[in-house]
């Protein structure tokens, strides 16, 4: 035998040594096309209740915290407790789970918040008609704030 005859023959016998090895060691996945189905659907209809109970928590929640920051804003003598009850409102805001069709809102009252304790602490006048204006826009876009 020649050298590239024994180099041939032991390049087949690694390649049927990898395939016996390959075949021993092979599972056979089956697959349960009613099983995957059912379950699809299973999932997609909790997502959906998810979905409606993520919306209706928030709103709920939402709610009175909007409108302890209208009472708070509307109040033209508003002491440092104010302040610190807007600061105290926007952290419960921030943590509040936002489903996606509010989120524009509540980045909106986020930026709101923060804008009504800087016109608190610095007196910026100019802000107060900007905050009621998102106050009202946000009333007539969502009328369950009201």
């Amino acid at each position: 035998m020649t050298k590239q005859s024994k180099f041939l023959f032991i390049i087949i016998i690694i390649a049927l040594i990898c395939v016996i090895f390959l075949m021993l060691t092979l599972k056979k996945v089956s697959v349960n096309e009613e099983k995957n189905i059912s379950n699809y659907k299973q999932e997609k209809q909790l997502k959906t209740i998810n979905i409606a109970k993520l919306e209706s928590d928030y709103k709920n929640n939402l709610k009175p915290i909007f409108n302890d920051f209208e009472k708070i804003f509307n109040n033209t003598n508003a002491s440092s407790t104010d302040i610190e009850k807007i600061a105290k409102l926007k952290v419960e805001l921030i943590k509040l789970k936002v489903p996606e069709q509010f989120k524009k809102l509540h980045l909106e009252l986020v930026f709101a918040f923060s804008d009504a304790i800087n016109f608190f602490e610095n007196n910026q006048k100019d802000k107060k008609k900007e905050i009621i204006s998102l106050i009202q826009k946000s009333k007539e876009n969502y009328r369950w704030l009201n």
